[in-house]
Formats: C-alpha cells, sequence, structure tokens
C-alpha cells in the first residue's frame, strides 16, 4: 500500500500524494453514503475533481519524465 503515499518518480514519501489520496477517500465516501439523496451537479463536480487530477498527473508525468530529487543518490551504473 506505499503507493498511495510514495513518489514513483523518485520513490520518496510525498505529503502531497498522501493527502490526494486521503481526500478522494474521503469524498468517495461522502458520494457513497449519499448516493440516494446526491445532486447530479455534486456528482459532476466529483467525477470532474478526481478526472481532472487524474489527467494533469499525468500530463506533469508527461513533461518531466526523469524528475529525480537532488537529494537522491545514482546507481553505480549511472555513475560510469
Amino acid at each position: 500500500m506505499s503507493f498511495l503515499w510514495t513518489d514513483k518518480r523518485t520513490n520518496a514519501a510525498s505529503a502531497s500524494k498522501l493527502w490526494t489520496n486521503i481526500a478522494y477517500i474521503v469524498s468517495t465516501y461522502v458520494v457513497i453514503v449519499n448516493a440516494v439523496g446526491i445532486s447530479a451537479e455534486l456528482l459532476l463536480v466529483y467525477i470532474a475533481t478526481v478526472s481532472g487530477s487524474a489527467v494533469a498527473q499525468r500530463i506533469v508525468d508527461a513533461k518531466y519524465p526523469s524528475t529525480r530529487s537532488p537529494l537522491q543518490s545514482t546507481t553505480k551504473t549511472e555513475r560510469e
């Protein structure tokens, strides 16, 4: 389950990724609990938020594919 808080580019813990996933879990829970009485507008806002975040993350990953933390050490192969 470390994928919930680990940045896949740096393999370091990411507070922003952790809190983003907590927000998704809470909002999904609220949508499920209130599924009967939820308005169409609120459901559209939920869907737009989740899908918009996924699209934005893919754009960032495509623009910065090899971003490394300055503190991350290089491997032996990269030094040769």
